[in-house]
């Protein structure tokens, strides 16, 4: 649904009409890209699915706008990768229901790991970068960007209602208290949580038995 979702949209085609006629260096280019596409991956949960959906559009832009292909394929396998440490991906929800730690641990983590990754990946793209750190703008880039934000504005709009509408920190549904926080457990190892569990699970096998 995800990938049906992206490529019907046609959201990232629209992202290039709203990024390419400012005329950015092709290092900052790809990595706006991958940036911006960090947004739309942590709202699906599905990297790989952004990818096969959007990564054709972001190769074919990259190179139209004289990226290297060396680039342009690594702006297209990162473009569905940082939004996955992201609030609300639902990765992150499914690993920390899994497991001792809350959701919000998890995203304020991932905010550090998406800050590090994007200083770390500008680097490497502008030192690939072959062209002056200058903007070309085109003549009518004000107006061919504006026709694209109000093709956005929609999409815009829908993630700003979803951001909104999300709880606040500590108070999601998926963000469970670890046991030793809860009242009572103070003090309980997981090796008596893992005893006290298969006492229970003796006591009610006896107590069908007995029934």
């Amino acid at each position: 649904w995800a990938g049906m979702l992206f490529a019907t949209t046609r959201i990232a085609r629209i992202f290039f009409g709203l990024l390419t006629p400012w005329g950015f260096p092709i290092g900052v280019l790809a990595w706006l890209t991958v940036v911006l596409a960090a947004v739309p991956t942590a709202y699906s949960g599905a990297s790989g699915i952004f990818v096969i959906a959007a990564g054709a559009v972001i190769f074919d832009q990259l190179i139209a706008a004289g990226a290297s292909k060396r680039m342009a394929l690594a702006a297209t396998a990162m473009s569905g990768s940082l939004g996955v440490v992201l609030r609300p991906c639902l990765v992150v929800v499914l690993i920390a229901t899994l497991n001792t730690v809350t959701t919000d641990e998890l995203f304020s983590k991932g905010l550090w790991v998406f800050a590090l990754t994007t200083v770390l990946l500008l680097a490497a793209f502008l030192w690939r970068n072959n062209e002056p750190l200058t903007m070309n703008p085109v003549p009518e880039a004000k107006s061919r960007a504006l026709d694209s934000l109000k093709k956005l504005s929609p999409y815009l709009l829908l993630a700003g209602g979803g951001l909104a509408g999300e709880p606040a920190a500590g108070e999601g549904i998926f963000s469970p208290r670890r046991h030793e926080d809860m009242p009572g457990t103070k003090g309980i190892t997981s090796q008596d949580r893992r005893g006290s569990g298969c006492q229970g699970d003796r006591g009610f096998r006896s107590l069908g038995t007995d029934a």
